[in-house]
């Protein structure tokens, strides 16, 4: 395998449909699902609520076919909290991964089953650093969808500043152990890193739409004005 994806989890529901879609990959990838922590704020065992996440997962996959094998690890306390939102776990993981490649899948998005084969001939390009591609968005139940982003997953946010977001990203790994510190910078690190790699050679992959996306409920009709 050239690819490493990385998903830090509290155990939330939405990881569900997460190892799903590394489930149904067309290319096989290596999927590392990180547990940030013990217990939820609610004082469930994060581990308990993972576990049972993807017991559900495994029996999908051998109902359909499929080999879906994650590693799992459990952290001993909670790194997500002040908004870092898995950053510390995405800029650590980038040194104990041992693949060519490097992915971060937040638990609450998924991936088109193509995604991996297409991102990976992508870069297959010696010159570059790294790909994105484009989101394709939905409403928190990622069934109902609203939109292609056809803008705020080009570099430009709503607010103007330049943000991919990293769940759209297929990087060189050792591109993001190199600038992995702009990851844990406070609140914003996506767009600290985006704004560290932005002049690195890479390509913005426009004709693909391969990261599923759940919008906030108050960017409903924002992300709907992209129709």
């Amino acid at each position: 395998m050239k690819t490493t994806i990385i998903t830090p989890t509290t155990g939330a529901p939405e990881l569900r449909q997460a190892c799903i879609s590394m489930a149904r990959q067309m290319q096989p990838a290596q999927h590392l699902i990180v547990i940030d922590g013990r217990k939820t704020a609610d004082h469930y065992s994060m581990y308990e609520l993972t576990m049972g996440i993807l017991d559900s997962v495994y029996a999908y996959a051998g109902a359909h076919g499929l080999t879906y094998k994650p590693v799992v690890m459990q952290l001993p306390w909670n790194t997500g909290r002040g908004r870092m939102n898995g950053h510390r776990i995405y800029a650590a993981a980038a040194q104990l991964v041992e693949t060519p490649y490097f992915a971060m899948l937040d638990q609450d998005n998924a991936f088109m089953p193509s995604w991996v084969q297409r991102m990976e001939m992508a870069l297959h390009d010696p010159v570059l650093a790294f790909v994105t591609c484009r989101r394709r968005v939905y409403k928190q139940d990622l069934q109902t969808f609203i939109a292609m982003d056809t803008q705020e997953s080009i570099g430009r946010s709503k607010h103007g500043y330049l943000l991919y977001d990293t769940s759209t990203w297929l990087m060189r790994t050792e591109t993001m152990r190199k600038f992995m510190p702009a990851m844990i910078v406070p609140q914003i690190g996506d767009r600290a890193l985006t704004e560290a790699v932005y002049e690195l050679p890479h390509q913005h992959i426009a004709d693909y739409y391969g990261t599923l996306y759940r919008a906030p409920e108050n960017l409903y009709d924002f992300f709907g004005g992209f129709k």
